[in-house]
């Protein structure tokens, strides 16, 4: 792993071309997060120290090579804390989407939802430079008078209005579930 002062980490990645090796580069970030004393559900290869647009996802409901990923649809808006294998002991609330569609470098497209969406999310995130460090927490958008959506039939001020992380824990369960 890169150490978290080292300026790579916020240096955008370059699209992996048909020159390198795809296969070495997947199976290096496979032993490097099968290797890492923490435990990941994800790594991209810029956390190594090779600037291309390539990571690994390595969720209970997701096992994918992405290199060159473009997020090509993203609905809803969830708020959840994330850590990262660069930056051990940090913890951050972020806003991410909900639901994305990623088109992979190969052109298959693929649908994440919940935890699976929040570790894609991330892991493009570091391919473009981007860190937890670097995010800030913002709070979910939802008016007073607008339903719950947690699906209560409730006006949010009346349901989660100042338990939003709850919220967001429910959110997410509802859609892994």
């Amino acid at each position: 792993m890169i150490d978290t002062k080292s300026l790579i980490l916020n240096a955008e990645s370059e699209p992996l071309t048909d020159e390198d090796s795809k296969e070495l580069l997947f199976q290096q970030l496979e032993a490097e997060l099968k290797n890492s004393p923490i435990k990941g559900v994800g790594l991209a290869a810029v956390q190594i120290g090779i600037l291309k647009r390539a990571a690994i996802i390595r969720t209970e409901s997701s096992t994918l090579n992405l290199w060159n990923p473009k997020i090509v649809s993203q609905e809803g808006e969830l708020i959840y804390s994330e850590a990262c294998l660069s930056h051990p002991g940090v913890v951050k609330s972020i806003r991410r989407a909900q639901e994305i569609t990623v088109e992979n470098g190969d052109g298959r497209k693929y649908q994440f939802y919940g935890f699976d969406a929040i570790v894609v999310q991330h892991e493009i995130d570091h391919m473009n430079g981007i860190t937890v460090a670097d995010k800030n927490y913002t709070p979910l958008k939802v008016g007073r008078n607008k339903l719950c959506p947690c699906g209560s039939q409730k006006k949010f001020k009346r349901c989660h209005i100042g338990k939003e992380l709850e919220l967001q824990q429910l959110l997410i369960r509802g859609t892994d579930a």
